[in-house]
């Protein structure tokens, strides 16, 4: 994948690569990634750092199911997007409440945790 970046770059045609790349990454984000997949990814990214030879490869083995080392890698750059959204606020973060039927105090009320106190294991 690497070789493929610097041909583009070595040709003269970066801001043409730019757009076929940009092409890619939109076809990409209506690709299915099953749960696993997804899993797989983060692990081989923990695994392969940015630093390794052929990681683009390696991810892509790692992840199975048929994912190309180019698949794997635009999986990553949308990462990426979405980890910069976030991070420039841009995604509002959910807004979590305590299930309705737990009291303030937490799922156990104060009584609960009084006898709790006296329980003996046996």
């Amino acid at each position: 994948m690497q070789k493929y970046f610097q041909e583009a770059r070595n040709s003269g045609s970066l801001e043409e690569e730019s757009l076929r790349v940009q092409l890619l990454i939109d076809m990409a984000s209506a690709a299915k990634w099953s749960e696993r997949e997804d899993k797989e990814f983060e692990r081989a990214l923990a695994k392969y750092g940015e630093h390794t030879p052929d990681r683009w490869e390696k991810v892509a083995a790692a992840v199975g199911g048929g994912k190309t080392a180019v698949e794997v890698f635009l999986h990553y750059k949308l990462l990426l997007d979405d980890i910069n959204s976030i991070e420039s606020g841009h995604v509002p973060f959910p807004n979590y409440r305590t299930p309705p039927s737990a009291p303030a105090g937490g799922f156990l009320g104060p009584e609960h945790h009084r006898g709790l106190m006296y329980m003996k294991l046996r």
